[in-house]
């Protein structure tokens, strides 16, 4: 007798007991959906952004003036995907924001203005989707682990650029 298909699982990328909304420093990767390479180029070893690329990097560092407590730290646009350092602080009236809230908040004004550029300034279609569904992130906990990651920022497009040559090979 044949077993019945178990149906896809998928896997929580959150930590399940923790408040992503609590007074903390998070790292986030944000993936461009099927990873296509919508936002740039690395040429030795420095990212240059396209037009879109800016657009991204515009949306990422206006984050603080839409949610109260927010503060970026290090964060980098790759031509895929976007790593970022983000602090989020108390706040004095309302409810505390949460991760998922920012980097939700992120994506649908990327997409929109991504969108428009399909229209209007030739930035090239996607499919679906601009990013992909949710995204990775890590709670940082102490000093040393911050400055690694900001170590990691500040080294991706060399290491994006030492694949693309072994590739090459």
């Amino acid at each position: 007798m044949a077993k019945a298909p178990q149906p896809l699982v998928r896997k929580k990328l959150r930590a399940q007991s923790y408040d992503y909304s609590s007074t903390g420093t998070y790292w986030v990767t944000i993936c461009v959906y099927h990873m296509e390479c919508r936002f740039g180029a690395v040429v030795d070893g420095i990212m240059r952004l396209n037009e879109a690329g800016r657009m991204v990097d515009d949306h990422w560092r206006s984050l603080p003036g839409r949610f109260a407590g927010l503060k970026l730290d290090a964060f980098i646009v790759m031509p895929n995907h976007l790593h970022g350092i983000i602090f989020l602080g108390a706040v004095d009236e309302g409810s505390p924001v949460s991760l998922s809230a920012v980097v939700g908040a992120f994506k649908s004004l990327t997409t929109v203005e991504y969108s428009h550029g399909v229209r209007t300034e030739n930035f090239p279609p996607y499919d679906r989707s601009l990013w992909q569904r949710s995204f990775q992130d890590r709670i940082v906990q102490s000093d040393r682990r911050l400055d690694d990651l900001r170590g990691y920022v500040e080294g991706n497009p060399g290491r994006w650029q030492e694949k693309q040559d072994s590739r090459l090979r």
